[in-house]
């Protein structure tokens, strides 16, 4: 998919209403090339995402403290790079990913389903030569990984990477993709939202999985999607570009949540 060629500058912004908070989040997209997007975060409110003032460190509070002893993996994607760092209490689903990363498995995969205030998908194969339009997502999970939920020290906090799955219905034991993944946008929740998460992840769990006050506290001051906390594996987390995958996520998309313009991993690599 790479071209040799510059393309016209094209220059959009748009600004988004942050869901429940009264704040304002501007994107600014330049294309410069064919292959290449550079994203810019400005903020238009003093209280912000999470909770600072200074516009110039709003990319720094997008990224989490980066652990020497995890495994880290970069997407090099068509709207900028995504790093990623695997936990290590969750080892069958941090060594099958390498092992995808490394046969090359993810390179020329789209992100296929994207969902604004929730989070980004990607990992189905058939996505490499998909045509415009084509419903992604539903390859055979004859392939799966047993769960390695480890709720609530690991949660579903803005930018951690999880498996995506079958439902319950089909899938009692939460058994994971092989493949497909997705990572965490979310958005922040007041108590009264939380209230009503945890009843929703009463009627999901027959009342196994509580939102502990910890837990809480970080879903209001930062941000997530809580009520997936204890039914989907969360393996790892993103240590840069969360501004990328914020891009990402407020692509215009078809019914299907497909973005139009698609955004593909060019190429996946292990950097320790």
């Amino acid at each position: 998919m790479k071209k040799t060629f510059f393309t016209t500058l094209l220059v959009w912004a748009c600004v988004f209403m942050a869901h429940a908070q009264g704040t304002y989040y501007e994107i600014k997209e330049i294309t410069l090339h064919a292959d290449s997007v550079e994203v810019v975060d400005t903020v238009s409110d003093d209280e912000l995402l999470w909770d600072t003032l200074a516009v110039d460190t709003v990319k720094e509070k997008y990224e989490l403290t980066s652990d020497p002893k995890r495994p880290k993996v970069r997407l090099h994607t068509t709207h900028g790079d995504i790093c990623l760092e695997l936990y290590n209490e969750t080892p069958l689903h941090r060594d099958n990913f390498l092992q995808l990363v490394r046969s090359g498995f993810y390179n020329g995969i789209l992100f296929h389903r994207v969902i604004k205030d929730f989070m980004i998908q990607a990992g189905d194969p058939a996505s490499k030569n998909a045509v415009p339009g084509q419903e992604l997502g539903n390859e055979d999970d004859s392939c799966t990984i047993e769960a390695e939920i480890r709720y609530p020290e690991i949660f579903h906090k803005r930018g951690v990477l999880a498996a995506a799955r079958e439902g319950d219905e089909v899938n009692p034991q939460r058994r994971s993709s092989c493949h497909q993944f997705y990572i965490v946008c979310g958005r922040r929740f007041d108590d009264d939202q939380l209230d009503k998460t945890q009843l929703r992840m009463d009627e999901r769990t027959h009342g196994t999985v509580t939102l502990t006050p910890e837990v809480r506290d970080f879903y209001k001051r930062v941000g997530g999607t809580p009520h997936l906390d204890g039914q989907y594996t969360v393996f790892g987390e993103v240590t840069e570009g969360m501004n990328i995958v914020l891009a990402i996520s407020y692509l215009d998309t078809d019914p299907d949540d497909r973005p139009f313009r698609d955004v593909r991993i060019l190429e996946a690599t292990v950097e320790r």
